[in-house]
């Protein structure tokens, strides 16, 4: 499934200035505990957790929570469960670059047809 979404988002991004990359993501079961955040509102003990999480994994592009149950559920199924992810980067937390909402807004559009079409295309 993932080879059909590169695949697909590589087609829908020719000539539209878009970066798709293929790579591994660091996905984790919370939002402020598996990524580093900090805030004074919690006891999490996060200082320095993405700095060595880059250094253990220095080939990890990205670092989100949301595809945590999807892709553990698939693990878990004994391969009844097929599971891939893609995402849209909206900011960097390491340089602070976020994605201006036009360009957000082209890629929301342009990716949403990569992956309905990646779905058509895969054998059930």
């Amino acid at each position: 499934m993932s080879s059909l979404l590169v695949k697909n988002f590589r087609l829908v991004s020719q000539g539209n200035s878009i970066n798709v990359q293929e790579g591994m993501n660091v996905t984790g079961d919370s939002f402020y505990g598996s990524q580093g955040r900090i805030d004074p509102n919690f006891e999490d003990k996060n200082e320095g957790l993405l700095e060595d999480v880059c250094a253990a994994y220095p080939e990890a592009l990205t670092c989100e929570m949301e595809t945590f149950q999807l892709l553990h559920l698939a693990k878990s199924s004994k391969g009844s469960i097929i599971a891939s992810a893609a995402k849209i980067i909206l900011a960097n937390r390491i340089t602070a670059d976020v994605l201006d909402s036009q360009t957000m807004a082209k890629v929301e559009s342009l990716g949403g047809k990569a992956v309905l079409q990646a779905i058509a295309e895969a054998e059930i």
